[in-house]
């Protein structure tokens, strides 16, 4: 958190790629704009995560019912 202004940043660090001068470049971003791609990432897999498994949810409930209903066809097909 910057003690001036209040806000947080996120510090950046490159050095300068000279063998002569062995500086480097500081740069600082914004905490939130640094977040919000993240943050909507997240929020984007979090919901194909979840369409996904309703997905397989009814996938399987309906090899499940189709299994059942050719059992019991079998079943009625050797008992008639």
């Amino acid at each position: 958190m910057d003690p001036v202004d209040g806000r947080t940043y996120v510090a950046g660090y490159a050095p300068i790629a000279d063998e002569k001068i062995r500086w480097g470049v500081l740069v600082q971003h914004e905490y939130d704009k640094v977040k919000a791609p993240i943050t909507e990432l997240r929020s984007e897999v979090v919901s194909w995560s979840l369409v996904m498994l309703a997905a397989a949810i009814v996938l399987l409930l309906g090899l499940g019912a189709g299994l059942l209903w050719l059992l019991r066809r079998e079943e009625a097909t050797a008992h008639a």
